[in-house]
């Protein structure tokens, strides 16, 4: 896949209700797993007892990071809660709470357990129920579509995205998407000029892609104006145009699409196509950050610690980069974890810029590879396992980007 800038290609769902489902379920996840990370790593410290506290481990703050919240879980009968930088259980003298208590505890866990287990298998089959039509129901959807059922296009769109020529029905919903598209529809215009830039179950065609993204571009579809600007950034299908590259790029920002506005500050970044401005490149990053651009958030971040465009802020800078880590972005996990390693706008935490580290190497970013096992001789062997482990466990969603800037000094 050639290098370039972010792109549009996804189709957001026409009901909320599957997003709200799919929040809660995330957040639930995240809960519990952070839970009972924080019950055994505490069960592990030395804590007198009747009132105890116990420092924050490199551990445990690495944990808070992945999955910053305000925590509670239990130890036995004691209250363990976060406060600042520690961890404090206090025992209750109550001997009804000292037994009663605790089992009530453990049976709520038991049964939120079960429930998170059938709420996630709820909503894998309510996605899988939406986006794989049953065999012979695609003419019926695709009807169902042209008469302006908004998610049964939408489950036409996702079929299309999430198979390929293989599928029997492939074919029938490629067929669908073609017609709706000679007929002026521009999310199928969209859709389709998608799967010929990309090759998805059709033969690669930048030329045609263009053509039809242009076509919904007219109609003043964002995400299709955000990809044909790409292609005339870079030329494929079409002469290359940075300036018409800009026009789109500046037409879907105004409308508000996250990817258009981190691909215009990019612009405004590098000088390409526009006179270079730092200000105006900031004020589209902070846009698209806004809306959880992770490439955004993470640029903004790296205009903040240099003071490009904006006032040098370490706080802001470690906020938004750690904002961007924490939706997987390997640059920005490379970043956070150098932050930690020198103490820039975060406290210095080696076990943090370890573990950091090794989520980005993990996804393929290699630049900190020097820094980690630089580091590494400030760790036990323990902890090294265990960022190991928990880098392995937290795989990061997604992939190195071209359009991404760095703390690192360029090579």
């Amino acid at each position: 896949m050639y290098p370039g800038p972010r792109r549009s290609n996804v189709f957001a769902p026409t009901k909320p209700f599957p997003l709200i489902i799919r929040f809660l379920s995330n957040q639930l996840a995240q809960w519990s797993q952070l839970g009972i990370t924080l019950l055994f790593a505490c069960l592990e410290s030395v804590c007198p007892a009747p009132l105890f506290s116990c420092r924050l481990t490199p551990f445990l703050r690495a944990q808070v990071d992945v999955c910053p919240a305000a925590l509670l879980t239990v130890s036995g009968s004691r209250p363990l809660a976060i406060h600042g930088d520690e961890v404090c259980a206090v025992t209750n003298p109550n001997p009804w709470e000292a037994t009663v208590i605790p089992v009530a505890r453990f049976s709520v866990r038991i049964v939120t357990l079960v429930l998170l287990v059938l709420f996630s298998h709820f909503t894998s089959a309510s996605r899988a129920r939406q986006t794989t039509p049953a065999p012979g129901s695609i003419p019926a959807l695709c009807a169902q579509a042209d008469a302006g059922d908004s998610a049964a296009s939408h489950r036409l769109q996702q079929f299309l995205l999430s198979h390929d020529s293989a599928d029997p029905s492939f074919t029938a919903a490629l067929d669908c998407v073609r017609v709706r598209s000679s007929h002026g529809n521009a999310d199928s215009q969209f859709l389709l000029a998608y799967l010929l830039e990309h090759g998805h179950g059709v033969t690669r065609d930048y030329v045609l892609a263009a053509q039809t993204y242009q076509l919904a571009a007219d109609q003043g579809h964002s995400f299709a104006q955000n990809n044909l600007a790409a292609l005339y950034q870079h030329g494929l299908g079409v002469p290359r145009d940075p300036q018409k590259a800009f026009a789109l790029y500046l037409a879907a920002a105004q409308r508000g699409n996250s990817a258009s506005q981190t691909n215009l500050a990019s612009m405004y970044y590098s000088g390409d196509g526009v006179p270079r401005n730092l200000p105006e490149a900031a004020h589209w990053f902070l846009s698209a950050a806004n809306l959880s651009d992770p490439v955004a958030q993470h640029n903004l971040g790296v205009l903040y610690h240099r003071g490009e465009g904006v006032p040098v802020d370490l706080d802001a800078a470690s906020m938004w980069i750690r904002r961007s880590a924490s939706q997987g972005l390997p640059s920005a996990e490379t970043d956070l974890a150098l932050l930690y390693e020198t103490g820039s706008g975060v406290p210095r935490d080696y076990f943090s810029a370890y573990l950091w580290y090794s989520r980005a190497i993990t996804a393929g970013d290699l630049s900190g590879s020097a820094h980690r096992d630089s580091i590494a001789r400030h760790l036990t062997r323990k902890q090294r396992d265990e960022g190991a482990a928990m880098a392995a466990s937290a795989s990061s969603s997604t992939p190195p980007r071209s359009d991404s800037l760095s703390l690192f000094p360029p090579h």
